[in-house]
Protein backbone atom coordinates (compact mmCIF):
# COMPACT_ATOMS: atom_id res chain seq x y z
CA UNK A 1 0.00 0.00 0.00
CA UNK A 2 1.54 3.22 -1.04
CA UNK A 3 -0.06 6.73 0.60
CA UNK A 4 0.44 9.94 -1.27
CA UNK A 5 0.55 13.20 1.23
CA UNK A 6 0.70 16.55 0.06
CA UNK A 7 1.72 19.47 2.14
CA UNK A 8 1.02 23.12 1.38
CA UNK A 9 4.76 24.16 1.72
CA UNK A 10 8.42 23.20 0.65
CA UNK A 11 9.60 23.95 4.39
CA UNK A 12 6.94 21.98 5.40
CA UNK A 13 7.29 18.71 3.11
CA UNK A 14 11.08 18.34 5.10
CA UNK A 15 9.37 18.62 8.62
CA UNK A 16 6.37 15.72 7.60
CA UNK A 17 9.05 13.59 5.70
CA UNK A 18 11.18 13.55 9.07
CA UNK A 19 8.28 13.04 11.12
CA UNK A 20 6.14 10.53 9.28
CA UNK A 21 9.09 8.22 7.69
CA UNK A 22 10.11 6.29 10.75
CA UNK A 23 6.76 5.70 11.63
CA UNK A 24 5.01 5.44 8.35
CA UNK A 25 6.09 3.18 5.27
CA UNK A 26 5.76 3.17 2.03
CA UNK A 27 4.73 7.31 1.80
CA UNK A 28 5.44 9.67 -0.85
CA UNK A 29 5.47 13.52 0.26
CA UNK A 30 5.21 16.36 -1.92
CA UNK A 31 3.92 19.96 -2.05
CA UNK A 32 0.71 20.96 -2.83
CA UNK A 33 0.84 23.08 -5.93
CA UNK A 34 -0.47 26.81 -4.92
CA UNK A 35 -2.72 28.04 -2.24
CA UNK A 36 -5.22 25.79 -1.05
CA UNK A 37 -8.04 27.49 -3.28
CA UNK A 38 -5.89 26.95 -6.24
CA UNK A 39 -7.63 24.99 -9.39
CA UNK A 40 -3.93 23.06 -10.23
CA UNK A 41 -4.35 20.82 -6.50
CA UNK A 42 -7.21 18.98 -8.72
CA UNK A 43 -4.23 18.66 -11.84
CA UNK A 44 -1.92 17.95 -9.12
CA UNK A 45 -3.42 14.84 -7.38
CA UNK A 46 -4.85 13.27 -10.74
CA UNK A 47 -1.29 13.22 -12.31
CA UNK A 48 0.42 11.39 -9.30
CA UNK A 49 -2.54 9.16 -8.56
CA UNK A 50 -1.33 7.96 -12.25
CA UNK A 51 2.28 8.09 -12.20
CA UNK A 52 2.24 6.31 -8.66
CA UNK A 53 0.15 3.33 -7.33
CA UNK A 54 -1.74 5.28 -4.79
CA UNK A 55 -3.56 3.90 -2.41
CA UNK A 56 -4.05 6.66 0.42
CA UNK A 57 -4.39 10.46 -0.04
CA UNK A 58 -3.64 12.52 2.64
CA UNK A 59 -3.27 16.50 2.39
CA UNK A 60 -2.11 18.54 5.22
CA UNK A 61 -2.50 22.41 5.27
CA UNK A 62 -2.61 24.78 8.36
CA UNK A 63 -5.59 26.78 8.77
CA UNK A 64 -3.68 30.13 9.28
CA UNK A 65 -6.40 31.08 12.56
CA UNK A 66 -8.69 30.46 9.83
CA UNK A 67 -12.44 28.87 10.86
CA UNK A 68 -11.72 25.20 9.91
CA UNK A 69 -14.90 25.24 7.85
CA UNK A 70 -13.44 27.53 5.37
CA UNK A 71 -10.08 26.41 4.67
CA UNK A 72 -11.44 22.43 4.58
CA UNK A 73 -14.31 23.96 1.50
CA UNK A 74 -11.67 25.73 0.13
CA UNK A 75 -9.41 22.50 -0.49
CA UNK A 76 -12.69 20.10 -0.89
CA UNK A 77 -14.35 21.89 -3.95
CA UNK A 78 -10.96 21.16 -5.87
CA UNK A 79 -10.99 17.61 -4.22
CA UNK A 80 -14.55 16.58 -4.61
CA UNK A 81 -14.15 15.95 -8.37
CA UNK A 82 -11.65 13.26 -7.52
CA UNK A 83 -13.43 11.76 -5.03
CA UNK A 84 -14.98 9.68 -8.14
CA UNK A 85 -12.37 8.44 -9.36
CA UNK A 86 -10.33 7.62 -6.09
CA UNK A 87 -12.12 7.71 -2.59
CA UNK A 88 -9.51 7.32 -0.12
CA UNK A 89 -8.71 10.95 0.47
CA UNK A 90 -8.79 12.79 3.72
CA UNK A 91 -8.01 16.84 4.23
CA UNK A 92 -6.29 17.41 7.48
CA UNK A 93 -5.66 20.68 9.31
CA UNK A 94 -3.41 21.89 12.00
CA UNK A 95 -4.25 24.46 14.00
CA UNK A 96 -3.09 27.20 13.94
CA UNK A 97 0.19 26.58 12.15
CA UNK A 98 2.52 24.02 11.30
CA UNK A 99 4.46 25.53 13.89
CA UNK A 100 2.29 24.09 16.90
CA UNK A 101 3.46 20.74 15.59
CA UNK A 102 7.62 22.28 15.76
CA UNK A 103 6.71 23.42 19.54
CA UNK A 104 5.49 20.48 20.69
CA UNK A 105 8.26 18.36 19.94
CA UNK A 106 10.37 21.21 21.54
CA UNK A 107 8.80 20.44 24.90
CA UNK A 108 6.08 23.08 24.65
CA UNK A 109 3.05 23.24 27.07
CA UNK A 110 0.15 22.30 24.39
CA UNK A 111 -1.65 25.19 25.13
CA UNK A 112 1.04 27.69 23.88
CA UNK A 113 2.15 25.68 21.40
CA UNK A 114 -1.99 26.33 20.06
CA UNK A 115 -1.82 30.18 20.88
CA UNK A 116 1.27 31.06 19.74
CA UNK A 117 3.49 28.59 18.53
CA UNK A 118 6.06 31.09 17.25
CA UNK A 119 6.47 33.21 20.18
CA UNK A 120 7.73 29.97 22.17
CA UNK A 121 9.79 28.57 19.74
CA UNK A 122 12.01 32.40 19.33
CA UNK A 123 12.11 31.58 23.27
CA UNK A 124 13.57 28.19 23.04
CA UNK A 125 15.92 29.35 20.20
CA UNK A 126 16.56 32.74 21.73
CA UNK A 127 16.49 34.09 17.98
CA UNK A 128 13.74 35.62 15.65
CA UNK A 129 12.08 32.09 13.91
CA UNK A 130 11.55 31.93 10.20
CA UNK A 131 9.59 30.20 8.23
CA UNK A 132 12.13 29.02 6.33
CA UNK A 133 13.98 26.90 9.69
CA UNK A 134 10.81 24.28 10.29
CA UNK A 135 12.31 21.81 7.92
CA UNK A 136 15.67 22.21 9.55
CA UNK A 137 14.83 22.35 13.31
CA UNK A 138 12.77 19.50 12.84
CA UNK A 139 15.67 17.31 13.60
CA UNK A 140 16.11 18.90 17.14
CA UNK A 141 12.33 17.73 17.93
CA UNK A 142 11.25 14.54 19.76
CA UNK A 143 8.62 13.48 17.37
CA UNK A 144 7.05 11.60 20.31
CA UNK A 145 6.03 14.59 21.78
CA UNK A 146 3.86 15.91 18.05
CA UNK A 147 1.67 12.61 18.69
CA UNK A 148 -0.37 14.58 22.00
CA UNK A 149 -2.18 16.81 18.63
CA UNK A 150 -5.19 15.15 17.57
CA UNK A 151 -4.67 15.83 13.58
CA UNK A 152 -1.01 14.20 13.71
CA UNK A 153 -2.57 11.28 15.12
CA UNK A 154 -5.39 10.99 13.09
CA UNK A 155 -3.25 11.65 9.91
CA UNK A 156 -0.69 8.51 11.14
CA UNK A 157 -3.99 6.39 11.32
CA UNK A 158 -5.24 7.00 8.49
CA UNK A 159 -1.52 6.58 6.63
CA UNK A 160 -1.31 3.25 8.94
CA UNK A 161 -4.98 1.58 8.38
CA UNK A 162 -5.19 -1.02 6.04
Amino acid sequence: MVSLVLVEDRYGVDFYSHVLRGIVKNIIIKRLIGARCNPKIERQIKALLFRYRIDKVAIIVDSENDRLEDVENDLENHVARIRRIHSSIRIFIVQPYHEKLLCLGLGGDYRKCSTDPIGYIEHVISNRYQHKMLGTMVRKINVGKILLDNTINDLINYLKDP
